[in-house]
This record gives structure tokens, C-alpha cells and sequence, in this order.
């Protein structure tokens, strides 16, 4: 073949095409080559071969050339060809021997780019691998819904091995009575770009579960859908904690509802009870005062006057008496006068005397840094929590610890008494003095915990925020 000839062939080619000296200089190429190097014919021309090479490469080209001038043919291996910018484009080479003249011999290099294809290739890696190790479940299916393809996770959630569901339609995966109205809602939703939401599945022992399933259709390169592919992943967990969640802000609400009415019926009876102090008791001896001032100032004897003003003076004392023993149980003033230390310690002397229960007490706080409101709200707690002790618990001594950081408040009142069982599920109802206590802590944006069983004692653990405290009257 002409040299001419020759050249109109490797320019019509869709392949690398070159020809390189035994010394490995480039002695003629096509257009092809210069395109993918980005180098014309003037810069490649006479050039070493190695200077278009990764240099990793050079060795076993070199090997390649000798052995090929030896007459022992070469297997078609990939090297890579460095373009002018430095990017590698990887190619396949066959070599062979041409004949140029009578006694210089020049090597043909026939080449392929296969980098896209290589890049591709990578890329199928990549999704197999990506597939195969998701935690959720995979299922592709061919256009008639016919399962191709499943990956280890749904494997393991629906208990089919892979040669028992291959081949076999999708609706294998729904019961029957939800199998038509699903299926056809999601045919029509993939065709037109896909489908999410939550669905029943089937697994291969027949119990049903919950999933929530993403579809989308595979397209080959013309735009034609080719394949379904589906995700679904068990929720299963998920609705059960939604249920709990619901159950537990139900039981929450009702709770609130009940509490909301027995401070309303509380206060009401408080009402009651000051009416009553006020009229029967504190209204009774003022007017003992009364009568006997206007008996005084009518009596002839000065001894029966003074008699009759001293009654009157002790009788308005035990009023006075009785106003400021009302006027605590309304709010204390130690704890705006002296703080919350001393407040709780007279309390506990007040409360010891009164029901015969022996205190042992720690408190360790710095009142300066304690809100008023958080102040008022742990006393009134500490109040609750000893009353529910003189009443219910039969014990003998009670233990409270009180102490404060920089950060919180913390309260806890042991008793050794009898116990009780406390009802942790959100349905069963809670006694009001332990949902008053919750209330007051959670008001405060703190936390309530108690600790009890029958005939082991009580404990409660009140834990309250000094600082972004969420304080409501």
C-alpha cells in the first residue's frame, strides 16, 4: 500500500492509528490521535512515544515495542495517553509489525479510547456497591413489574431468598386485599416520575408490616423506561413510637385537664376555708372584743374595766396571731425576708413539731442566684411532697436533700414508709399530688422523677434550671 494510500486510511478511521520507529519516535499518525492528545501533527511527529505516555506506563511500553520486534505477539493491554492539558485518556493498544521498506520495520499501534467506557464502568461499580450495602430494602422490577434484581437488605427484611423471588411480579409483596388499589396508584405514579408514601407489605412468612416506599423509573439513554425501581423500609418502630407519642399527649392533656380542675376546686375550698376563718372564727372574736370594750366603757368599778380591756387586748392578740398564720399559709414572707435556706429549715421545724416525723435535712444552696418564682415553686413542691408523707406513707423520719450549682436547683425527698405502685403507663391516672409536683417542676422547665414500689419506700428527684428558666404563675 502506497504511503499515501496508507494515510487516507488511518485519517478515515474511528480509531487511534500510529506507527512508531524500533527506536520508539512517532514517524506518522492519524487525525484521530491528534484529537484526543490535543496536539497537532507538527508537534507529535518524530517526537518519543513517551512523551505522550503516563510515565508509569513507559515500562511496559517499552517491553511491549521489543517483544513485538522479536516477532512474539501481544495481547491488547490499556495504557494511558497523556493530552496536552495532563489529562490521561486511557487507551487499548494492538501492535504489530509494518513493513516500511526493505529493511527498516516500523510498529502499527491500533488504539481505542475507552475512557468513558472505563468511567461508566466505575460508575456501575460504584451503584452495585451502593445497592448492595444500603440499609434499605431494593427491588427492581422489568416494565411488566417482573423482579430482576433485590439487594441483601431486602433479603433480610422479608425472609425471600433470591431465587425464590426473582422472576415473580411485584404484588408478590402486597396482601390481597390492598394488592390492586396500591398497585395500580403506584403504576401510574412511577410512569409519571414516581411515587412516595407509606404501604402494606407482605413478607414470605405472611405477616404484614408497615413501609414507607420511594419509586422511580430507569431510562435508557433514548428517554424509553426500561425498569421500576422501589425502596421501601420497615416503619414498623416508627408507628408504634407515633402511637406512644399520641397515646402519652392524650394522656398528657387529660392530665392537665384534671389538674387544671383541681386547682380550681382547691382554690375554691381555700375560699371556703378563709370565709370561714374569717367569719366564724376571727368574725366571733372581734366581736368579744367589741362587746366587751362597750361593756368596759360602761362599767362602774375601774377593776372591772381594766378586767374587761385586758380580755379585750388578749382577744385582739390571738386575732393577730391568727391573721399572720394566714397570711403564710398564702405566702410565706420568710422567703422574701430571709430566703429559701431559711424558709425550708423553719418549715421543717414547724412541720416536725406538728406531725411527730423526724427530719433529717441537707441544704446546701446559694439563695443569690435563685429567681423568686423558682424560690416559691421547689417550697411549695417541698410542702406537697411532706404532706403526701404525714398522710400517706406511715413513715417515721423523712430525708430531704437541697442543694444549687451555678446551673439548677436540686430537690429530693426520701421517705422509708409503705410505698405504693405507681402507674407508668400514660393511660392509668396519676394521684393530684404527684401531678401537682410534676406540673410545678415541668412549669419551671425542670424535671420530676420518683422512685417507688410497695413496702420499699418513696422517692422523689426534682431537678429545676436556674438560668432559661420557663416560669408560669
Amino acid at each position: 500500500m502506497s504511503e499515501i494510500a496508507m494515510r487516507i486510511a488511518m485519517d478515515s478511521a474511528k480509531d487511534i492509528i500510529f506507527t512508531i520507529s524500533p527506536e520508539g519516535t512517532i514517524t506518522s499518525l492519524n487525525t484521530v490521535f491528534e484529537s484526543v492528545t490535543g496536539s497537532s501533527r507538527g508537534e507529535c511527529l518524530r517526537k518519543p512515544l513517551t512523551q505522550f505516555l503516563h510515565p508509569d506506563d513507559v515500562p511496559d511500553v517499552q517491553h511491549c515495542v521489543r517483544e513485538v520486534i522479536a516477532g512474539r505477539t501481544q495481547p491488547i493491554k490499556e495504557f494511558r495517553l497523556l493530552t496536552k492539558t495532563g489529562e490521561c485518556r486511557i487507551c487499548g493498544f494492538e501492535t504489530t509489525v509494518h513493513d516500511k521498506a526493505e529493511r527498516a520495520k516500523e510498529i502499527l499501534v491500533i488504539a481505542r479510547d475507552v475512557t468513558e467506557e472505563k468511567r461508566a464502568e466505575q460508575r456501575i461499580q460504584m451503584f452495585a456497591h451502593t445497592i448492595t450495602s444500603m440499609h434499605e430494602c431494593v427491588v427492581i422490577t422489568d416494565r411488566k413489574h417482573r423482579i430482576i434484581f433485590i439487594n441483601p437488605a431486602f433479603v433480610a427484611a422479608y425472609g425471600y431468598r433470591e431465587e425464590d423471588i426473582i422472576g415473580k411480579e411485584a404484588r408478590i409483596l402486597s396482601p390481597p386485599e390492598s394488592e390492586s388499589v396500591a398497585g395500580s396508584i403506584i403504576s401510574k405514579e412511577m410512569l409519571e416520575g414516581g411515587w412516595h408514601g407509606e404501604i402494606i407489605h407482605i413478607k414470605s412468612t405472611g405477616e404484614i408490616f408497615p413501609v414507607m416506599v420511594s419509586t422511580s423509573t430507569i431510562f435508557d439513554p433514548h428517554g424509553t423506561p426500561i425498569a421500576f425501581a422501589l425502596i421501601s423500609r420497615d416503619i414498623t418502630e416508627q408507628r408504634q413510637l407515633r402511637q406512644q407519642l399520641d397515646d402519652a399527649a392524650r394522656q398528657r392533656e387529660e392530665d392537665l385537664q384534671r389538674f387544671a380542675l383541681s386547682v380550681q376546686r382547691a382554690h375554691e375550698e381555700e375560699r371556703q376555708r378563709l370565709s370561714r376563718d374569717l367569719h366564724d372564727d376571727l368574725g366571733q372574736v372581734v366581736t368579744l372584743v367589741r362587746i366587751d370594750l362597750e361593756r368596759a366603757m360602761s362599767a362602774e368599778h375601774e377593776e372591772k374595766r381594766k378586767e374587761l380591756i385586758n380580755h379585750a387586748l388578749n382577744a385582739a392578740q390571738g386575732v393577730l396571731a391568727r391573721i399572720h398564720e394566714i397570711a403564710v399559709l398564702l405566702r410565706p414572707p420568710i422567703i422574701d425576708d430571709f430566703g429559701l435556706k431559711e424558709a425550708i429549715e423553719t418549715y421543717l421545724e414547724d412541720f416536725e413539731s406538728k406531725t411527730g416525723i423526724a427530719t433529717e435535712s441537707s441544704v446546701r444552696i446559694g439563695t443569690e442566684n435563685i429567681p423568686k418564682e423558682i424560690s416559691t415553686g421547689i417550697y411549695r413542691i417541698l410542702q406537697e411532697a411532706l404532706t403526701n408523707v404525714s398522710k400517706h406513707s406511715g413513715a417515721t423520719s423523712v430525708h430531704i436533700q437541697l442543694e444549687s450549682t451555678n446551673n439548677c436547683v436540686k430537690l429530693s425527698v426520701e421517705d422509708e414508709g409503705c410505698g405504693f405502685t405507681y402507674a407508668t403507663s400514660p393511660k392509668k391516672r396519676k394521684p393530684l399530688g404527684l401531678l401537682g409536683m410534676k406540673e410545678r417542676a415541668e412549669l419551671m422547665g425542670g424535671t420530676f422523677t420518683l422512685e417507688t414500689s410497695r413496702g420499699q419506700g418513696t422517692k422523689i428527684h426534682i431537678v429545676v434550671p436556674i438560668r432559661n428558666s420557663v416560669v408560669q404563675s
